[in-house]
């Protein structure tokens, strides 16, 4: 950012800045998420140091009697010297807490480099199956065909491969997935046949996040999609010592989620967790969803097929 530009954004929040320059300003921000990345850490510096300030101001500056007698010139100096012995040091504590949030808020390239760096590693690793956990306050219902997303499992092999069981709160379960080539639906007994169709994204509807342009059963397609439709910044590390990325959409105009929080181990680029908020409920189902590393391990080719989870008797309609 140059000097004049960290001009506007300082008037702006000092509250001094003409229409033409907040319409200029905001024309900056807009232009580039990079360029919305700086401004917000801007914005974060300065909630930070305006607290500081005026704790230490309120610390350090007792309160006076409303009228006080002329101060002597021995006084003035005292006084003189404490200001700016004060002045000094919130100069050296913003220095301070300018380095902390700069470095728990790396700039916006870093969180992109990241990004890809992701990308790069997504088909790596072993199979991997999370939980699934709704954080909205009020629980999903379930419908008579439909079983709640919460508590869910998803059995995931990268590129394209899954498993996602869900369970009526009666204990049936139902089983969608994809061997990469085909995709299959097997409900509870009763229920009707099992499905099987040409088209690899069929049943990815129950999925998190699919019906809504951020199906998390193939990793990569998610992780490009954060990077070309959101604007992605650092959250910084998790008790667990994981590393953080939030994006937000850029725009209404592209499908998603609102807002998607990413916490991956730094060495690896395994995901342990991500939360996807702010979904459209245009077809129903949870506002917020967060899905959670279980275990790593090979579940084989076979379970990722459909005769591996129902009895060889069921009867099977080849869709396409």
């Amino acid at each position: 950012m140059n000097h004049d530009l960290r001009q506007l954004v300082n008037g702006y929040l000092d509250g001094v800045l003409t229409e033409e320059q907040e319409g200029e300003l905001n024309a900056w921000v807009k232009a580039a998420p990079e360029n919305a990345a700086a401004f917000a850490d801007m914005v974060r510096f300065h909630d930070r140091l305006h607290n500081v300030m005026r704790i230490q101001t309120t610390n350090a500056t007792p309160n006076e009697p409303q009228a006080n007698p002329a101060p002597t010139r021995e006084a003035r100096l005292r006084r003189y010297w404490r200001r700016g012995a004060l002045v000094s040091g919130l100069v050296a504590l913003a220095a301070v807490v300018f380095v902390a949030v700069w470095s728990s808020n790396p700039p916006q390239a870093s969180a992109a480099t990241e990004l890809d760096r992701l990308i790069e590693r997504a088909d790596e690793g072993r199979d991997r199956s999370y939980r699934i956990r709704t954080l909205d306050a009020a629980p999903e219902q379930p419908g008579e065909r439909r079983p709640p997303i919460d508590e869910a499992t998803l059995h995931v092999r990268q590129p394209d491969q899954y498993v996602l069981v869900r369970k009526f709160p009666d204990g049936r379960l139902f089983v969608t997935g994809s061997d990469g080539e085909k995709s299959w639906s097997v409900p509870p007994v009763g229920a009707g046949a099992v499905r099987v169709s040409g088209d690899p994204l069929r049943f990815r509807g129950p999925v998190p996040g699919h019906q809504h342009g951020v199906p998390f059963a193939d990793l990569r397609s998610d992780l490009v999609q954060l990077r070309d439709a959101y604007v992605v910044s650092p959250l910084g590390q998790d008790a667990a010592g994981n590393r953080g990325l939030l994006a937000v959409k850029k725009s209404a105009a592209y499908r998603g989620p609102n807002r998607v929080e990413l916490w991956y181990d730094a060495a690896t680029g395994v995901i342990h967790r991500m939360v996807f908020a702010g979904m459209p409920k245009a077809r129903g189902g949870p506002d917020s969803v967060a899905i959670e590393l279980l275990e790593q391990r090979e579940l084989g080719n076979d379970f990722f097929r459909h005769p591996a989870h129902h009895a060889a008797d069921r009867r099977v309609i080849e869709e396409d």
